[in-house]
């Protein structure tokens, strides 16, 4: 990742904060898709799965036996992987968001401090002009 140019302008830090809003956004975007990912992968998977335990136990397997059979079905097994996957996709956006906000928020600190040193350094050209007092001697 390339070291920024700090300071930045008044100008490049608005620039900054915007794409990093753009950034959280995206992350929150993403996040939310995750979110509705896995849960679709869960409903499948828990309907497979009720449904190969009443049809086990409509073979007059044993109830106790039943769900741990329904598991060791391969297409049940298989929509527990999707959604045990779907799960760690969605873990991982969740730890996007956080790491966009702090990217966030570090970009807001370093705006204020680039501006900060800015108007300390009179990079803005100010020019400052005192007149005498009014009443001071002449």
């Amino acid at each position: 990742m390339k070291k920024p140019d700090l300071p930045w302008s008044i100008e490049e830090s608005a620039g900054q904060l915007h794409r990093a809003t753009v950034n959280q956004e995206k992350a929150e975007r993403e996040l939310k898709l995750a979110y509705k990912d896995w849960a679709q992968a869960a409903r499948a998977y828990d309907l497979a799965l009720a449904k190969k335990i009443v049809e086990l136990r409509n073979f007059g397997q044993a109830a106790t036996l039943c769900r741990d059979l329904a598991k060791g079905d391969p297409e049940v097994a298989d929509l527990r992987m999707i959604r045990d996957t779907k799960e760690g996709v969605k873990e991982a956006a969740e730890q996007a968001c956080w790491r966009r906000n702090a990217d966030r928020k570090d970009t807001q600190a370093l705006a204020g401090w680039s501006e900060r040193r800015e108007f300390a350094e009179a990079r803005g050209d100010v020019v400052q002009s005192f007149e005498r007092p009014i009443g001071a001697a002449a």
